[in-house]
């Protein structure tokens, strides 16, 4: 039986709990948090032990792998002690909170050899596998992604303050925006070369605790010359985001979040939908990953650490546009 430990009891731990619980032959044997009362809550719901100290945690619990789900400032930490003992990690997105920490925390990864994995669900969404089956060998010339969310009217800047500081969060780009930046980056096959962009506050007030724009939209040059705009809403009703893809042949669209994955177009003038369950991109996520510790081949993992650090870039870039300096590219 492998044996999981979550690092990390916050809202998308969650998340994780519910995943690791539903995979056969594996066990969700311990939680680990800072917060003694947040990690024995935790441990209560999901049926685990509860820890505040790591090392005590790996001692304990003794897990076959970890999952990192720490505030983006604390991974340098974790990571290196999860590493000196050989633990494999499944880190939450992004990987770092700044270009100098994801490098360091690179170096840690490849001074011990880590098998690890970081949590970009998207890139083992169904849909989006459906859509790049469909146009692979094709030449794409643009991505355009809309994504809507109520993050702006839901009154959680009062619980969960971070989401709504560029400096703690990303904002708008880092704690959303930054999914769709890495699929572009997949989609396309190619790095982002050149970004414009702009934001507005259109409910929040800009302060010294919200300092994020809640509407935004940037362009993003790819070096094979594909262009893809994104333009995000927390100022709107429900969770949704399309993906438009055109390429030479046609065009193809997937449609996530809201319970359900789906794809849909035309190509070659045959026309094609799919449809999946959300929940599967999370699945499959936590499945490559727990392959790659049972074996040691990392080949299925989507998203390593240096290629999940080159989306933080892009994403820092964005989010240098829209505020004219961030400290995520220090």
């Amino acid at each position: 039986m492998a044996k999981v430990l979550i690092v990390g009891c916050g809202g998308i731990a969650g998340r994780h709990a519910g995943v690791v619980k539903g995979i056969d032959g594996i066990e969700l044997v311990g939680v680990m948090d800072v917060d003694e009362e947040r990690a024995k809550g935790f441990a209560d719901k999901h049926g685990a032990a509860p820890y505040t100290d790591l090392e005590k945690a790996l001692d304990d619990a003794k897990p076959s792998s970890v999952v990192i789900c720490t505030p983006r400032t604390v991974r340098e930490g974790p990571v290196g002690v999860v590493a000196e003992r050989g633990v494999p990690a499944l880190i939450e997105k992004p990987p770092c909170d700044k270009m100098s920490t994801g490098r360091r925390v690179q170096e840690i990864i490849n001074k011990h050899g880590l098998v690890h994995s970081i949590g970009f669900m998207h890139r083992y969404n169904p849909a989006v596998d459906h859509v790049r089956e469909r146009i692979e060998g094709q030449t794409v010339s643009l991505i355009n992604i809309t994504i809507r969310t109520p993050l702006a009217m839901s009154g959680l800047w009062k619980t969960k303050p971070a989401i709504y500081s560029v400096e703690k969060s990303g904002g708008i780009v880092g704690e959303v925006g930054i999914h769709y930046i890495d699929l572009v980056r997949l989609l396309s096959g190619s790095e982002v070369v050149e970004v414009s962009g702009l934001g507005t506050a259109q409910v929040l007030e800009l302060d010294d605790a919200i300092t994020t724009y809640d509407t935004a939209a940037w362009t993003m040059g790819m070096e094979n010359g594909v262009v893809a705009n994104i333009a995000q809403s927390w100022a709107s009703a429900g969770w949704a985001a399309t993906v438009e893809i055109m390429t030479d042949k046609g065009s193809a669209c997937c449609g996530l979040m809201g319970g359900r994955s789906r794809a849909w177009g035309e190509i070659d003038g045959e026309k094609f939908e799919f449809e999946a369950d959300n929940n599967a991109e999370h699945v499959a996520l936590h499945a490559a990953f727990l392959k790659a510790v049972e074996t040691g081949d990392m080949t299925k993992v989507r998203s390593p650490f240096a290629d999940a650090l080159a989306t933080f870039e892009a994403a820092a870039k964005v989010n240098e546009c829209l505020y004219e300096a961030t400290a995520e590219l220090g």
